[in-house]
């Protein structure tokens, strides 16, 4: 993927899932997003877990919510001058999974 051909990257965590709100980002994106310059927008759907319980084989009628952050990229969080021993595509992926868990507030 080049970031000519996606300028932007979405990341979602939904709640009630298999993990829920204790699902870790996993640092390829912050791989992409750093690497290749791409700005990332945080993602959150609520709700999902009443349309589709977990087990259910049939999908029921329920509010979902899909709430979309502010983009953001390498140059909004300061990676380069953090501890040499900090992964910093791990560090971006922790404060993405930051900024999505502030939109379910």
């Amino acid at each position: 993927m080049s970031s000519a051909e996606a300028s932007l990257f979405a990341s979602f965590l939904k709640e009630g899932g298999p993990r829920g709100r204790d699902a870790a980002v996993q640092k390829g994106v912050g791989i992409l997003a750093i690497e290749k310059n791409i700005p990332v927008i945080p993602v959150y759907i609520d709700g999902s877990s009443k349309a589709l319980p977990r087990g259910a084989a049939f999908i029921k009628p329920a509010k979902i919510r899909v709430i979309f952050g502010r983009p953001f990229g390498v140059n909004d969080i300061d990676v380069k001058r953090q501890q040499p021993s900090v992964d910093e595509y791990q560090l971006f992926a922790d404060q993405l999974r930051e900024r999505v868990l502030a939109l379910s507030k």
